[in-house]
């Protein structure tokens, strides 16, 4: 479970850094 959570995290950051150029 901590696995799927780093990855939502990773998720976040990257749309983070897509929406905000």
């Amino acid at each position: 479970m901590k696995k799927f959570f780093a990855l939502a995290f990773a998720a976040v950051v990257l749309a983070f850094g897509v929406f905000q150029p």
